[in-house]
């Protein structure tokens, strides 16, 4: 099963400097969903591809590209295919509790949880 993220990445005015320094770490949480437009945009910032040839926004040792970038959500946990710009069902369950083993409740009603795996091959 595949679902189109039906929105590309959204463009933002700040600059890198700008974005830097205004980083912060927040704990407080919502349930409400996300857009397919700022998932869009969150998964392209973590992987997304910048040029023809297939080169990332990160890098990638000896350019094997072995990072991939999971979504988990209450629908299962998918695959970003940053190519197509879809998500690639793995599995219907909801692992986002597992992704944490439970130690932080706050991501087991997280609407969206990424998780970057190491592949063996490349993809």
């Amino acid at each position: 099963k595949q679902e189109q993220l039906s929105c590309l990445p959204a463009r933002t005015e700040d600059d890198a400097h700008a974005s830097l320094k205004a980083r912060k770490t927040i704990r407080s949480f919502t349930t409400e969903p996300i857009s397919d437009a700022d998932l869009s945009t969150l998964l392209w910032c973590t992987a997304g591809i910048t040029r023809p040839d297939g080169k990332r926004t990160v890098p990638s040792c000896l350019d094997l590209r072995t990072v991939s970038v999971c979504v988990l959500r209450a629908d299962g946990a998918w695959r970003w295919n940053a190519s197509k710009n879809t998500l690639e069902l793995l599995t219907p369950e909801d692992l986002r509790a597992a992704s944490t083993m439970g130690q932080h409740a706050f991501v087991d009603t997280a609407p969206v949880t990424l998780v970057f795996v190491v592949e063996a091959t490349p993809r």
